[in-house]
């Protein structure tokens, strides 16, 4: 079985900030090349 190489990336979108100081989170999954 050959395994992959897998990373993921989380960060807050702080330009998306509602009235309650809530922001999305976005994120990245990458699998294979780094």
């Amino acid at each position: 079985m050959k395994t992959e190489k897998m990373k993921v990336l989380l960060y807050l979108k702080k330009s998306g900030l509602d009235k309650s100081g809530k922001a999305p989170i976005m994120g990245r999954i990458t699998i294979g090349r780094s």
